[in-house]
């Protein structure tokens, strides 16, 4: 298995095909809107809504720079988990972002082995696709943790 057929697994895996966690279109199915604007008591976390604009302000940086875009302005970290289109629904969030991670899966799907090694603009792709799959597993742990205490994850699951 070379690098990038590496990277393909690890890119479907986190988002869509189920392995030895839950993939983040799973751990996302069903989430209200109530539930996706949930925050536990104290408020020391993100609702599922913020992390899911969190993934996709990511995703979105790496897709304008394989498209040979510049991406919008970085203002820091805290600032990514906002939404920034005021209009876009609770579905329509959901729909983006996995969008957005086909949309690089299709460049990733394209390239060889060679092309993970050109770097864009400093960290070669290929380490900013793992990142962003580690990135994409981390914050999925956490919106089921979420789930897990709003009541609405299963307490038990079997996957094949």
């Amino acid at each position: 298995m070379g690098r990038k057929d590496i990277l393909l697994h690890s890119w479907g895996v986190v988002m869509e095909e189920e392995g030895w966690h839950p993939p983040l279109v799973q751990a996302l199915e069903g989430v209200t809107e109530t539930q996706a604007d949930w925050r536990p008591e104290g408020g020391a976390s993100n609702t599922i809504r913020e992390t899911v604009h969190h993934l996709t302000f990511y995703k979105e940086r790496l897709l304008q720079r394989l498209k040979g875009l510049e991406p919008a302005p970085y203002n820091g970290n805290t600032n990514t988990f906002q939404n920034s289109d005021p209009s876009m629904d609770w579905e329509q969030a959901i729909a983006k972002l996995v969008a957005v991670h086909r949309e690089i899966n299709g460049y990733l799907t394209d390239f060889q082995d060679a092309d993970l090694d050109k770097p864009l603009p400093e960290t070669p792709v290929g380490g900013q696709l793992l990142s962003l799959a580690l990135h994409d597993a981390y914050h999925t742990g956490q919106i089921i943790l979420l789930r897990k205490l709003q009541g609405s994850w299963p307490g038990s699951r079997e996957f094949e």
